[in-house]
């Protein structure tokens, strides 16, 4: 492989590519990677991509370049590559960081490289090292103090890009009801929903398992309902994981990671996704209306006009209902996943089923 070419996975990355590309992001003036260790980060191995991080060696000493990194590239699963593929996920992430990451009114680790090579499917990201910081923890799920800021942050970010301002130059950015997706995500859905029926119907009440058979068909109606005007910029998984907190007072307070699901779309979907799979159910019932006042009201503290908050109530009780969409889909994963994951799945299939049943979202589901 060359200096140049984009490796297929990390064990391709050697010492002579890594000084290219650090060279190229200007951290390099002449000195030289010699050798590099490998070390793993927690919730390294995801669904879609492996991230690691690379501790160099330089020589001479480089002391303008970073003492670790992390790199991120596509996982090695053929059929987990192949759906990563068609999502598009690896490209809108690269894109991302790309150009849009410098418009974002969210802080964001620091990309050193992201590079693709779309005729071959061939995708990495080279960025900044956060592990000084604290990093969310989705099974434990958001406490108040962090729900706080993630909410105001989410806000921010919406605001900032509201009726889509300063996304049009983006046109790879796709929109939430892209007929593509949404068919290759119908599609999976369709095919996931016997096998979770089978396995965890009986967890679900009535209404809920009638609604997730429905969802089979009136799935683009429920996506046309939420990518509908006004739409803003949208993260697709804001979850706890993907969340890192300040620890210093010289930190960022918050950073968000993980952007390979971004979209346009109404903004509040981001916020239920938050609300229902990252809380605990009593603790979201508890807090969810004095949140979702919050984030309204901060949206129009930032500008925005003309979104009221009954109309933002019932798009996050859609969004609560399309959480059903992202647990059935996962089915198809649970084979492979590791401990970890088999527990993010158990705890996020709980915890959505409860939103939905006492949000009673099923009542927007499309006619």
């Amino acid at each position: 492989m060359s200096e140049t070419e984009t490796p297929f996975a990390i064990g391709e990355i050697s010492p002579e590519w890594l000084t290219a590309a650090l060279t190229a992001a200007g951290l390099l003036a002449g000195e030289r990677v010699v050798s590099f260790r490998r070390e793993p980060v927690p919730g390294g191995s995801g669904l879609f991509g492996e991230v690691m991080r690379l501790v160099p060696d330089y020589a001479p000493a480089a002391a303008e370049a970073p003492a670790s990194i992390i790199v991120k590239i596509p996982v090695a699963a053929e059929g987990a590559r192949e759906i990563g593929l068609a999502l598009r996920i690896y490209e809108r992430e690269s894109r991302f960081y790309r150009g849009l990451a410098a418009e974002t009114a969210m802080t964001t680790p620091r990309c050193y490289l992201a590079q693709m090579d779309l005729g071959r499917g061939r995708f990495i990201l080279l960025l900044e090292d956060l592990s000084g910081r604290r990093l969310g923890d989705q099974l434990a799920g958001w406490s108040e103090a962090e729900a706080e800021i993630a909410v105001a942050q989410l806000a921010r970010l919406h605001a900032a890009a509201w009726d889509e301002t300063g996304l049009a130059a983006h046109d790879w950015l796709p929109a939430g009801n892209d007929p593509q997706l949404v068919g290759l995500i119908q599609g999976g859905y369709q095919q996931s929903w016997g096998p979770f029926a089978a396995h965890f119907g009986d967890r679900l009440p009535p209404s809920i398992l009638k609604a997730g058979e429905a969802l089979g068909t009136k799935l683009p109606a429920l996506s046309d309902m939420l990518a509908a005007p006004p739409r803003t910029l949208v993260h697709g998984d804001y979850r706890m994981d993907n969340m890192i907190f300040g620890v210093d007072p010289a930190d960022p307070p918050f950073s968000m990671i993980d952007w390979q699901l971004i979209a346009r779309a109404r903004g509040v979907f981001d916020f239920a996704y938050f609300m229902a799979q990252g809380g605990d159910p009593g603790r979201r019932k508890a807090h969810e209306m004095r949140l979702l006042k919050a984030y309204h009201g901060l949206l129009e503290e930032n500008g925005v006009a003309g979104y009221g908050f009954e109309q933002c109530l019932v798009d996050y009780r859609a969004s609560i209902l399309y959480g059903l969409v992202y647990i059935v889909i996962s089915v198809g994963s649970l084979a492979n996943a590791d401990e970890r994951m088999q527990a993010l799945f158990g705890v996020a299939l709980e915890r959505t089923i409860r939103a939905i049943d006492e949000l009673d979202a099923t009542e927007l589901m499309p006619r």
